[in-house]
């Protein structure tokens, strides 16, 4: 039906193409907020105010929900006179209202699962099983008695019900709000007491409380909604003993469903090896399976039996995983929870808006303020009822312990999924329900902004677990055997790679986080490590570090032609056309497969490079002839079997190739390549391997020389369209620092990972000397060549030079980063550091990179690298520097 046709009220013409891209445009703001709070904020921090951030995640998308249902009722008057002109309503406002038409059974089925199993599959089973008397207690009694606390108060002190019922709310309404605010998501609790080095018994004990919390709420909220639609269908209640059964029936079936689906998962995979679709598939299935059939076939608890599949999955089932679908399935489920948690919450706030606005009358905002302190009073009132029997169990909860449990009560996905099941129940009262959906959403802002935000003051000012002295002392003379004894054999390792050789050791230093036992390392209360901000931060841009690289410059440096690069052609045409001219020139029946050559003759013969000495070798060519890629030759049958000069039949090509990609997306992984140098270097190395594929006659000499000219093309040093950008006005100058900072620093790193990879070809061939002679002849050549670029890019101009040096002591610092994090690995395996401590020192090595790689990706750092090149260079003038003040202050790109 189309919207002319439907009257009003009638839904979209598509509501699952709007629905798909209110979806999409949710999980985009949900990766955007992970960017601005992992990537944006730590440079905000350094520039604007160390103490700026952004409230937990959550309830930003919550609040983005809420701002994009709101945007939709403000583009109502432009909506309608659109569609007035053009006969149809804008597709964004369209998208919203079925976004807020969605059925939220979709969001129980498809969304929670998914996030129950990865919070449930990630939980320490030794600490579950130790906290789990104390959690089931919370879990089942103390819900109980929660859920009938908060319907009690709203239903006699709110005034919630008509007139005619003297204003008292509806009693199983009531009990449904309890239910559903009683279910806890304390993900932001548990991610901020793992940061502040909590003891794994706390965290585990909220975490796994709030999942059997998230289970009996859910079970309690579908007896009491089955009493809400048999009182709207003039049907008798469930009774007291049926309600008991039904409650046991739901949660015992839920556990036993949810170990059953377990046997059954784990004995298929055992049956499976090394093949992680299917088994990383057959648990994702499981999941899902798992759910809808505890939902709609055995009608029991689908959380609780889901929760039971991910605790068991966590326990043992993983082992039955090969290490591969292990990683996959971690990856994929940590994606596909973070997708559902963030879709959750978006349609949770563009839902909330609309039930606050569609009933403005019946719901007072000051209400959410005394649901929040009935939240926060009932929790510590269930906590203190149990808190004699809670001492006693597992790990015996302590007083202030007992505190960060009622603190950590917050509400989160699984309260704001029941609300919205509430809300498309024509079971309730409409104004019932748009209650019941603003106030769970009201609860779930209030306590994640408060509880949320302020867990690490509460924590750190309950002092619940003091100073260990003795870890103290271990951690110092850990960090001091990690600077005195580690480091340096480390740093001598780093001094003698191809391009961090050229580093300056002590400004490497200056850049990488130091730890010592002089610079206060030690170790606070709550067992949290006090690392000193000054020992960990390094101002990059500093005009003194540019001003000590700068007087570095060797005198003697040279400097060469400042032509653009793009005037070269693409050498992969011109062997292309050496490699038509030379087959075409075979006479009739001759036989274009070469002949392997004696050791002793192969590498005087290898040694020969390029196109023009290529055609030398290969026939009789006029040298007077100009050099243009076209050969004019004639060949004998005996000057072509003298020619051959490597057998091709024997695989050592392929393997070097081989080996040679294997080496590139090695340093990539390790961090000494980038993107775009990788990509460079992939499409250098296939046009040499295809070269020497389809050249019969082709030496391995001409592939290796045609990989490097390849690399030298794609990444041009200079180009005239960006001495043309440069004289832009205004936007010149920045984009053109820009481009030639970039520029630089991929080809820096290219060539350095050019030399790595060719010079490991060194041990392939190393047992056997025929094969070494012909390396030594072939490649080494095109290594040393490679060397010279390198050599000709860092002893240019002084501006380049500053620019060179300053990027390659940045790289040398990155992976001097990530070695120290190797050698903070390594001494948290002899256990002298703790997986606090790992994670504490990861923050600062995070920060550290995260500093050093903003150098190369952020869109002003080049344009101020260059503001301060530039005063350093006419403040106080270098060697050799005299002569290029005038083309850098005229913003000459030739020499930058």
């Amino acid at each position: 039906m189309s919207s002319d046709e439907g009257g009003e009220g009638e839904g979209p013409d598509h509501p699952t193409l709007f629905v798909l891209i209110v979806a999409l445009f949710g999980a985009l703001c949900g990766v955007f907020l992970r960017f601005a709070q992992t990537q944006l904020l730590p440079q905000l921090r350094e520039r604007v105010w160390s103490g700026l951030g952004l409230p937990p995640s959550s309830l930003s998308i919550l609040l983005l929900g809420v701002l994009t249902s709101a945007l939709r009722d403000v583009l109502v008057p432009w909506a309608r006179a659109a569609s007035e002109a053009s006969g149809h309503p804008p597709l964004i406002a369209e998208a919203i209202e079925s976004a807020q038409l969605v059925d939220p059974q979709v969001i129980l089925l498809v969304l929670l699962p998914p996030l129950i199993y990865e919070s449930a599959s990630s939980m320490s089973w030794h600490v579950f099983s130790r906290v789990s008397g104390q959690a089931f207690l919370l879990a089942f009694p103390g819900v109980i008695v929660q859920v009938y606390a908060i319907a009690a108060f709203f239903r006699y002190a709110m005034a919630y019900g008509s007139p005619e019922d003297g204003g008292l709310w509806n009693w199983d309404v009531a009990l449904t709000f309890g239910s559903i605010v009683s279910a806890t998501d304390p993900v932001a609790v548990v991610a901020a007491l793992h940061s502040l080095g909590a003891p794994a018994k706390l965290a585990n004990m909220i975490d796994g409380e709030a999942l059997l919390n998230d289970g009996s709420a859910f079970v309690m909220f579908l007896i009491f909604v089955e009493n809400v639609r048999r009182a709207s269908a003039d049907e008798p209640p469930i009774d007291a003993g049926w309600g008991v059964g039904m409650f046991f029936r739901l949660s015992a079936g839920g556990f036993a469903l949810g170990a059953l689906a377990y046997g059954v998962v784990s004995t298929w995979l055992a049956l499976i090896e090394n093949d992680w679709r299917t088994e990383a598939g057959i648990v994702v299935i499981a999941i899902y399976v798992t759910f809808s059939s505890a939902e709609a076939t055995f009608h029991v608890s689908g959380v609780l039996a889901v929760v039971t599949l991910g605790l068991l999955m966590g326990r043992q089932g993983k082992y039955t995983l090969s290490p591969a679908a292990t990683n996959a399935l971690e990856a994929v489920m940590r994606m596909v929870s973070f997708i559902a948690e963030t879709l959750i919450f978006y349609v949770a706030g563009i839902a909330a808006w609309t039930a606050l606005t569609s009933h403005l009358s019946e719901v007072r905002t000051v209400d959410a303020l005394v649901l929040y302190a009935v939240l926060q009073a009932a929790r510590a009132a269930v906590v203190a009822l149990f808190f004699p029997v809670l001492r006693q169990m597992g790990y015996k909860v302590s007083a202030r312990e007992g505190v960060i449990l009622v603190y950590a009560g917050l509400r989160g996905a699984v309260s704001l999924s029941l609300s919205l099941l509430v809300l498309g129940n024509r079971a309730f009262d409409p104004t019932d329900a748009a209650r019941i959906h603003f106030l769970t959403a009201s609860a779930t802002v209030l306590t994640m902004l408060l509880n949320g935000s302020t867990t690490p003051i509460v924590y750190s000012a309950l002092k619940l677990y003091p100073a260990n002295h003795y870890r103290d002392v271990i951690v110092r003379r850990a960090m001091g055997k990690l600077e005195r004894k580690t480091m340096p054999d480390r740093w001598a390792a780093l001094m003698r790679d191809c391009l961090y050789s050229r580093a300056d050791l002590q400004i490497v230093r200056t850049l990488v986080p130091y730890f010592s036992r002089g610079e206060g390392i030690g170790v606070l209360q709550n067992n949290l490590m006090r690392i000193p901000y000054e020992s960990t931060y390094t101002d990059i841009w500093s005009e003194q570090l540019v001003r000590r690289i700068a007087s570095l410059r060797p005198r003697s440096a040279h400097r060469p032609r400042a032509d653009a690069d793009d005037d070269k052609k693409d050498p992969r045409r011109m062997f292309r056309a050496l490699h038509a001219s030379t087959t075409h020139a075979l006479p009739p029946g001759a036989e274009p497969r070469p002949v392997a050559l004696a050791p002793a003759a192969a590498p005087a013969l290898l040694a020969k490079s390029g196109a023009k000495a290529l055609r030398r070798a290969v026939g009789k060519v006029d040298d007077s002839k100009p050099d243009d890629g076209k050969a004019h030759a004639r060949f004998r049958a005996s000057d072509i079997r003298s020619y051959a000069v490597f057998e091709k039949d024997d695989g050592i090509v392929e393997t070097l190739f081989a080996v040679v990609a294997s080496s590139y997306e090695q340093q990539y992984e390790s961090k000494q390549l980038a993107g775009t140098p990788l990509a460079a270097l992939i499409e250098a190395l296939t046009a040499g391997a295809e070269y020497l594929d389809g050249a019969p006659l082709a030496p391995i000499t001409a592939a290796f020389e045609l990989e490097l000219d390849v690399l030298l093309y794609l990444l041009p040093t200079t180009t005239r369209w960006r001495q043309a950008v440069d004289q832009l006005p205004l936007v010149g100058r920045p984009i053109s620092d820009y481009l030639e900072f970039n520029r630089c620093f991929d080809l820096v790193e290219a060539l350095a990972g050019y030399i790595r990879a060719h010079e490991e070809l060194a041990h392939v061939v190393a047992d056997d000397p025929d094969r070494l002679a012909v390396y030594e002849a072939a490649v080494m050549p095109v290594v040393a060549r490679a060397r010279r670029a390198l050599d000709e890019q860092h002893s240019a101009s002084t501006s380049r030079w500053v620019i060179t040096s300053f990027q390659i002591n940045v790289l040398a610092a990155r992976a001097a980063v990530l070695m120290k994090r190797e050698a903070v690995h390594e001494l948290q395996h002899e256990g002298t550091l703790t997986h606090a401590d790992l994670e504490q020192l990861g923050l600062v090595f995070d920060r550290a990179h995260h500093v050093l790689d903003s150098v190369r990706v952020s869109l002003f750092g080049a344009h101020r690298f260059h503001a301060v090149m530039r005063r350093v260079m006419r403040n106080a003038p270098v060697p050799g520097a005299e002569v290029e003040m005038s083309t850098v202050e005229g913003g000459s790109a030739a020499g930058l």
